[in-house]
C-alpha cells in the first residue's frame, strides 16, 4: 500500500471514529429489548454473504438493516449496529484473516455511511418530511450507497491504481440493482402501529421492475436487432406525419403563450431549468436511432402541479434540449420539430387524463404516466417504421423493452417529487432530482455493459 493509500484509509478512520463517538455522546434508546434484538441480527447477517446473478464479488444483507436502523431506531442504535454487523462480516467465515486496518477501514465506513443517512434524514424531517415515507427512504438509501461506493472506490481505486471512474462503475453495474431491489422492499414495511401507505406499493413495483431489467441485461446480455441506416430522406407519407405532429404541438404552444399566466413564477422556471438540464442526459435505446432523456420526470411532475400552459411549455423546453444542434440540415430541423411536437401532445393528452381523475392525485399520476407513455411511444412507432423502415409492432416492442422499465422507475420518482411538494414545498422536493442522475448512470452503465 502506497503512502498516499495509506494517508487515505488513515483519514477515513479518524472519521469513522468520529461519527462513531458522536454517536456515543447522544446514546439513547426507546426500548433496549429492540436495540439488543437490532444488534444481534446485524451481527448475525453480517458474515452472510450472496452471490448474485452477473455479480463478481458477494452481496451482504446488512447494508438493507443498516438502512433500517437509520429510520427505525435512534442514531447510536443505527450506528451500534451497523458497526455489529461490519465486524463479524469482517472477521467470521472469511478465507484469509483481514488486517487489522482492514476492519478498521471496514468500521469506519460503516459509520460514516450511517452517520451520513442519519444527517440527511434529519435535515428531511426538519422540513416537514415524515422519516417512513417512500421519500425519505429513497433519499437514504441514495445517501447510503453514494457514501459507500465512494469511499471504497477510493481506496480500491489507489491500491489497485485504475481510474476511479472505472472502480465506481463496476459498483453501479454489480451492486446498485440489488441494493435498490433491496431499498424498495423496506418501502413496503411498515412503521409500528401504522400501515404501509397506499403510495409505497407501485413505487416499490416500479423500482423492482427496473431491478429486474438491470438483473437480466447484466446476465444475459443485449438482444437488440443492429440498427438499420437512416434515410436522409423522408417520404411524402413519412414526412407528411411528421407536419401534422409538429402542426399539433406548435398550435398547442401558441395557445399556450397566448394563455399563459403563472402563479408561482420562481417554481415555473426552475422547472423549466430542470427539464433543460435533464433532457441532456440521455440515453441511446439498443436497435434504434431513438433516445429516452431523463425530463420526462419533470413533465410528469409539471403536468401535476402546474397548469397547463406551464406544463405544455415544460414539455417543449425538454424536447427541445435533448435534440442535437451539432449539425442543423433540412431532415434534422424536422426531427427537432417532430421530437417537440410528440412531447407537447403526449403532456396534452396525459395532463388532461390527470385531470380526469384528479380527487386522487395516485391514480391521476398512473393515469398520466399511461397515457404519456403509450401517446409517445406510438408516435415515435410510427416515424421509426418510416425513417428505419420498420415495421409498426417491432418498433413498439423495441421501444417498450428498452425504455419501459427506465419510464415507470422515473414515473415513481415523479411521485416522490410530488409527494415531497405536498409535504415540505416544491423547493424542497427540487432535492430529489440528484437522485434521478443515480438512475441514469446506472441504466446507461448497464446497457454499455
Amino acid at each position: 500500500m502506497n503512502r498516499t493509500a495509506k494517508t487515505y484509509v488513515g483519514v477515513v478512520i479518524a472519521a469513522g471514529v468520529a461519527a462513531s463517538l458522536l454517536a456515543s455522546l447522544y446514546w439513547e434508546s426507546i426500548e433496549l429489548w429492540r436495540c439488543l434484538l437490532y444488534v444481534l441480527v446485524s451481527a448475525l447477517a453480517g458474515p452472510i454473504k450472496l452471490r448474485l446473478p452477473g455479480m463478481e464479488g458477494t452481496y451482504s444483507p446488512s447494508g438493507l438493516l443498516g438502512l433500517m436502523g437509520v429510520v427505525y431506531c435512534a442514531f447510536p442504535e443505527a450506528v451500534l449496529g451497523a458497526l455489529a454487523g461490519a465486524l463479524t462480516g469482517s472477521l467470521l467465515f472469511t478465507k484469509k484473516r483481514p488486517a487489522a486496518a482492514q476492519v478498521a477501514f471496514n468500521l469506519a465506513n460503516v459509520a460514516l455511511t450511517i452517520a451520513a443517512c442519519r444527517g440527511v434524514l434529519h435535515g428531511l424531517e426538519s422540513i416537514g418530511v415524515a422519516s417512513v415515507t417512500p421519500v425519505a427512504l429513497t433519499a437514504i438509501a441514495a445517501t447510503h450507497f453514494v457514501v459507500n461506493t465512494m469511499v471504497v472506490s477510493g481506496i480500491l481505486a489507489l491500491v489497485t491504481d485504475k481510474p476511479f471512474s472505472d472502480v465506481a462503475s463496476s459498483w453501479y453495474v454489480d451492486c446498485f440493482p440489488y441494493f435498490l431491489g433491496g431499498a424498495a422492499l423496506l418501502v413496503l414495511v411498515p412503521a409500528s402501529g401504522e400501515t404501509v401507505p397506499v403510495q409505497a406499493w407501485p413505487f416499490a413495483m416500479a423500482i423492482l421492475y427496473l431491478v429486474h431489467f438491470f438483473v437480466t441485461v447484466r446476465s444475459h446480455g443485449s438482444e437488440a436487432t443492429p440498427v438499420k441506416g437512416v434515410q436522409n430522406w423522408l417520404s411524402p407519407a413519412a414526412w407528411l406525419f411528421v407536419v401534422s405532429v409538429f402542426a399539433g404541438g406548435f398550435a398547442l404552444i401558441l395557445r399556450s403563450i397566448v394563455q399563459f399566466e403563472t402563479q408561482d413564477s420562481l417554481r415555473f422556471t426552475s422547472y423549466l431549468f430542470a427539464s433543460a438540464l435533464l433532457a441532456r442526459l440521455k440515453v441511446k435505446l439498443p436497435g434504434l436511432m431513438s433516445t429516452i432523456s431523463l425530463h420526462y420526470v419533470v413533465k410528469l411532475v409539471a403536468l401535476m402541479t402546474l397548469s397547463l400552459p406551464e406544463a405544455l411549455l415544460v414539455a417543449a423546453t425538454g424536447a427541445l434540449a435533448q435534440s442535437n444542434f451539432e449539425r442543423i440540415d433540412k431532415l434534422r430541423v424536422e426531427r427537432i420539430g417532430f421530437n417537440v411536437g410528440v412531447g407537447v401532445l403526449s403532456t396534452f393528452i396525459a395532463f388532461h387524463g390527470a385531470r380526469w381523475l384528479n380527487e386522487s392525485a395516485l391514480a391521476a399520476l398512473g393515469v398520466a404516466t399511461i397515457l404519456m407513455y403509450s401517446a409517445s411511444t406510438l408516435l415515435v412507432g410510427i416515424v421509426v417504421c418510416f425513417t428505419e423502415g420498420r415495421r409498426l409492432d417491432w418498433a413498439v416492442r423495441q421501444l417498450w423493452s428498452w425504455s419501459l422499465p427506465y419510464y415507470m422507475a422515473g414515473a415513481a420518482a415523479a411521485g416522490l417529487i410530488v409527494q415531497a411538494s405536498g409535504q415540505a414545498g416544491w423547493m424542497a422536493s427540487m432535492a430529489m432530482l440528484p437522485l434521478l442522475v443515480l438512475m441514469f448512470v446506472s441504466y446507461r452503465l448497464h446497457l454499455r455493459a
